[in-house]
């Protein structure tokens, strides 16, 4: 019987003393069983590293965990997970997530299925990602689905152009989310794609994805929640529309060769004006958009009406989680 190709479970920690622990434990409680762990704490100032060690120790010490000596912001730690991981796959675990049991094995037999079908035997093996639930409270949760684009049927460009904000995306493929925490690849794809942005603290995800579609990598997804992600209301994770137009001026280059820069700067501008219930500024950009790309504007907007409710719901939860929090 053909062993299993080895998996690196891939932790990024920082301040997580509350959740680090279940998290782990869902990677060790894993049915793919040829796997390591691998863990980079980005300069906790709690005790996340005692824990950490503690849980070591009861493991026998099979956890690599690596201590920066200061915080890199998480597109750098992911490059250094890539870099330092072992395995043929890497699956990437949050600090505040809980994977179910099957999540791995369910996501490599979908890459090697997509492989199979579609005879790839480079470096453009599909990033895959999976389903996972939001809970904010036992009684306000929130099911996220994930991304999925196949480059062999559809354009590349167009995929990217429309996570970018820039474009409607192409029917038959799905625009959702490009969450790390649910991302299971093969470390050579990860490589081929260039890897995470070191300068996005936000949205490398994304940035990421991105870049696989402009690459000719396909983004793939198993359907079903195979993850449950638990919100907590963290400083770093603020700011979130500084990261989406730096990460939008990234590839500004890309944007103006296909005349859609104006259009994607100032449609993410107006999306995150709607999400903080800024309606000045909203109704301001919206009316600029129809005007000047009257097209472009109703077929992104009508695209895109699922991800506009979705994230108006995510930020009327968060808000009233930390309402509970404060009172």
């Amino acid at each position: 019987m053909q062993q299993e190709a080895l998996l690196t479970c891939a932790f990024s920690t920082y301040n997580a003393s509350e959740t680090i622990e279940f998290a782990i434990e869902s990677a060790f409680n894993q049915t793919y069983k040829n796997k390591e762990y691998l863990i980079i704490d980005d300069c906790s100032n709690d005790n996340t590293l005692k824990i950490i060690s503690e849980i070591n120790k009861k493991k026998n010490n099979v956890i690599h965990i690596v201590k920066n000596d200061k915080n890199r912001g998480i597109g750098e730690v992911r490059n250094q997970l890539i870099k330092l991981s072992n395995g043929v796959f890497i699956a990437f675990f949050d600090h505040d997530d809980y994977s179910h049991p099957d999540r791995v094995k369910e996501q490599i037999k979908s890459i090697q299925r997509f492989e199979k079908k579609h005879n790839i035997q480079s470096e453009n093996s599909p990033l895959c990602y999976t389903n996972r639930k939001i809970i904010f409270s036992p009684k306000n949760f929130l099911i996220c689905k994930s991304v999925s684009y196949d480059v062999n049927k559809y354009s590349n460009t167009d995929g990217a152009l429309a996570l970018l904000s820039a474009k409607r995306m192409p029917k038959f493929n799905l625009s959702g989310s490009t969450a790390t925490c649910t991302l299971c690849a093969r470390k050579k794809s990860l490589v081929f794609i260039g890897g995470f942005n070191n300068e996005l603290r936000r949205y490398e995800d994304l940035d990421l994805a991105i870049n696989a579609l402009l690459k000719k990598t396909s983004l793939i997804s198993v359907d079903e929640i195979l993850l449950d992600q638990f919100f907590k209301n963290e400083a770093y994770k603020k700011n979130s529309e500084i990261y989406e137009l730096k990460m939008i001026k990234l590839h500004k280059k890309f944007l103006e060769e296909n005349n859609l820069f104006d259009f994607s700067y100032n449609f993410a501008k107006m999306k995150h004006y709607f999400i903080n219930y800024n309606l000045f500024y909203f109704f301001k950009y919206l009316l600029y958009l129809q005007y000047k790309y009257p097209i472009n504007f109703i077929t992104k907007v009508m695209g895109s009406f699922k991800t506009f409710f979705f994230s108006f719901l995510n930020k009327l939860y968060s808000n009233a989680n930390n309402k509970n929090v404060l009172e």
